[in-house]
């Protein structure tokens, strides 16, 4: 198969992404790179021919084919950037992520319930160079009894989004109820910041925000991870502070208020502060 890159870039980009690192393997490192390669040219979602890579871009909502996901072949690679949309189509994918024992590939975003859901779908997660993952809030799920809880001041094509997404909860509650604890994790990182300078941020910036507080988002630097998570996470770069305004405005993101996450030299050697 062809990605378009010339051999020589390639290994470049590999040599680059091993010493930013400076702890993934070589060989994983390469394959996450090839796959990258492969779906940055292709501004659709699509399958590659041999279906080794699945490139996913854009809102992750109910009329998704999980069929189409279901067709990744074993230890496949699944490229996402998104900017979140539908919790629970993206547990259920993430689910076949996991069984597939597939590697996440983000590139450039993942927000929302991307990061909620697909950023720690599977047993290992590498996030590309100048890539953004952040929450802005979790998932409780749906009490199945009675009519789907739809907003009231939701549009026809809402309305229909939140009838599905209940009823494919209903359908799948037990395995979605336990969509974290089978991951060896809590939910607590998608409710709130998880560190003390970002928590602090956030709650300022909330009781600034007059509008939409669903616009504002937080990120959480790998350094202050402190063992929270069970799957192996590993980012090729974290974006530097003075480069968020530039990346955001690039990607069209600009409307985002972001809580930045710097790594917390006062929460060397303690726990990162678990909010739920």
């Amino acid at each position: 198969m062809s990605f378009g890159l010339s051999r020589t870039c390639l290994w470049t980009l590999i040599v680059v992404a091993y010493f930013a690192t400076g702890r993934m393997a070589y060989a994983d490192m390469s394959a996450a790179l090839e796959a990258w390669a492969f779906c940055a040219q292709r501004p659709l979602s699509t399958m590659s021919e041999d279906r080794t890579i699945f490139c996913f871009n854009g809102k992750i909502d109910h009329t998704f084919n999980l069929d189409t996901l279901r067709s990744l072949q074993e230890h496949g690679r699944f490229v996402i950037q998104s900017g979140g949309g539908n919790n629970v189509m993206a547990m259920m994918m993430a689910d076949i992520l996991l069984e597939k024992d597939a590697d996440i590939v983000i590139r450039d975003y993942c927000l929302s319930a991307c990061a909620n859901a697909i950023f720690v779908a599977s047993r290992r997660t590498y996030v590309m160079k100048d890539a953004i993952v952040a929450w802005h809030g979790g998932f409780t799920g749906f009490s199945c009894r009675g009519d789907a809880p739809v907003p009231t001041n939701a549009s026809d094509s809402d309305r229909r989004a939140w009838i599905e997404s209940f009823r494919i909860y209903c359908d799948n509650r037990e395995a979605l109820s336990s969509f974290y604890r089978r991951r060896d994790i809590k939910d607590g990182f998608t409710h709130a910041p998880q560190t003390f300078h970002a928590n602090k941020m956030f709650k300022l910036m909330s009781r600034q925000e007059v509008l939409d507080k669903r616009r504002i988002f937080w990120m959480w630097h790998p350094e202050n991870f402190n063992g929270y998570f069970k799957s192996e996470i590993v980012f090729q770069s974290y974006p530097k502070e003075d480069e968020i305004a530039t990346l955001l405005r690039r990607r069209g993101l600009s409307t985002m208020r972001l809580v930045y996450d710097p790594p917390d030299e006062a929460m060397i050697g303690r726990k990162t502060q678990s909010i739920r």
